[in-house]
């Protein structure tokens, strides 16, 4: 073999293992994830523990990217709102920042309204 078909194969070699790891691993995670947790938290609680705190805390850090205060811009909200309904037709997106404003007016009223009643 010479070299340029020596490395050839070596490239394609290293890129279907680097291909092939990531998904072998989720699949091990996937199929041991809840005994290894379990083995993990009856022998070493404290690590458990750690461990979990960490995950909780980093997946409270993500935001939802699908969610209302994660929208950039007021198109982006509509399409939020209409896909929360089942839509996802893009050309009601107008009406969906419409209708939302409306009902921010309404519910600004309804503040408005009670802190004057308790003033």
């Amino acid at each position: 073999m010479d070299k340029l078909a020596f490395s050839r194969a070596r490239r394609r070699l290293l890129r279907t293992a680097v291909n092939k790891i990531p998904r072998r691993i989720r699949g091990d995670v996937a199929d041991n994830a809840v005994e290894v947790i379990k083995q993990l938290r009856e022998k070493s609680p404290e690590k458990y523990s750690e461990i979990a705190a960490k995950l909780l805390a980093a997946i409270q850090q993500q935001p939802d990217p699908d969610s209302f205060d994660s929208a950039k811009s007021m198109r982006e909200l509509g399409l939020r709102l209409l896909k929360s309904i089942g839509l996802d037709d893009p050309t009601e997106v107008e009406a969906a920042v419409a209708a939302n404003n409306d009902f921010i007016a309404q519910l600004d009223a309804i503040r408005d309204q009670t802190q004057g009643a308790m003033q």
